[in-house]
């Protein structure tokens, strides 16, 4: 960590120092290689790349560092990834500050890379259909005057490096980074994959007796998305996890891309599941539908007294 003040005339003082190899170490993708290829992506041609992206040629060519993206210092900066051909694709995101050098607090460059003071700005990322994007990473902040805020809501940082990671994946994310006046420190640090989208979604509970939702929060699913809140029981705030006991209803909001439809939905209790795994006769919790093969459904169930299992199936129109 170091006084951004400071900062200031470190970095001018550091600057004939850097090398020239670090200088090109680092650059902007031109039009005439702005491709990717099978080997990096595990597709089966090549596609354009969106000009945000850069190379670090610290790493070879197909690895997840390859390719990244910085978050901007201020304003928004948007990628649309539409091309299918983008799955299996792995790049880095960093706060405007850059890569945390490997050699750490012992290299020239590491306070250069810091982030900077009173920063606030967003990259937007769109996922092409049927896809999503897994994020995994850290973000080592002073305190939490300094934070990543990812889709408005998920806030992380601080001064050990706080982990990100998600049980979800996104369709579309934004990633916000926001900084003070005092002190800085290494900023984001992330690994973005972007992966197909599971066919059903699967919520399990701890324990037989409980569930946890977290209400108004979506799970992306093939094809579409579905969000969970508690109709019946005490009122829940957006994004807190509930749990729902024996007895209570759910509602499931479920919504399809365009061109898809709801087709199928099964709800299972632990009993049932088992049956079901195992290719035995089962039978489904009881549930009422509206919308069905429509684009935007809902399915209401009342809790049993185990845990639960939903799969919902959204198919071509």
């Amino acid at each position: 960590m170091i006084n951004k003040k400071i900062r200031v005339g470190l970095k001018k003082a550091l600057v004939s120092l850097i090398s020239a190899s670090l200088i090109v170490g680092v650059f902007p993708i031109e039009d005439a290689v702005k491709t990717a290829s099978a080997d990096e992506t595990g597709g089966s041609t090549s596609f354009t790349l969106d000009s945000n992206f850069q190379i670090d040629s610290d790493y070879s060519e197909g690895d997840d560092g390859y390719y990244y993206v910085n978050i901007p210092y201020s304003g928004t900066t948007s990628i649309n990834l539409s091309d299918e051909e983008y799955q299996d694709f792995v790049f880095k995101v960093y706060d405007e500050g850059g890569k945390t050098p490997a050699e750490g607090e012992l290299s020239d460059s590491y306070y250069d890379s810091l982030y900077n003071n009173s920063a606030d700005g967003t990259l937007s990322l769109t996922a092409p259909d049927g896809f999503a994007f897994q994020i995994t990473g850290s973000v080592k902040t002073v305190d939490e005057n300094d934070y990543l805020l990812v889709n408005g809501k998920y806030k992380f940082g601080n001064d050990a490096g706080q982990a990100v990671s998600f049980d979800e994946t996104f369709t579309s994310v934004t990633l916000q980074f926001i900084s003070d006046t005092s002190i800085v420190d290494e900023g984001v640090d992330l690994t973005v994959s972007i992966v197909e989208t599971p066919k059903s979604v699967n919520i399990y509970s701890a324990a037989d007796d409980y569930i946890s939702f977290k209400a108004g929060n979506s799970v992306n699913i093939k094809n579409g998305k579905v969000s969970t809140t508690k109709i019946e029981g005490t009122a829940v705030e957006n994004g807190k996890t509930f749990t729902a006991s024996s007895g209570e209803k759910i509602q499931l909001d479920i919504t399809a891309n365009e061109g898809c439809v709801l087709s199928d939905i099964e709800i299972l209790d632990y009993y049932n599941l088992e049956l079901y795994q195992n290719g035995e006769t089962y039978s489904e919790i009881t549930y009422e539908a509206d919308g069905w093969y429509t684009d935007s459904a809902t399915a209401v169930f009342t809790m049993p007294s185990s845990r639960v299992f939903i799969k919902i199936t959204l198919d071509d129109g």
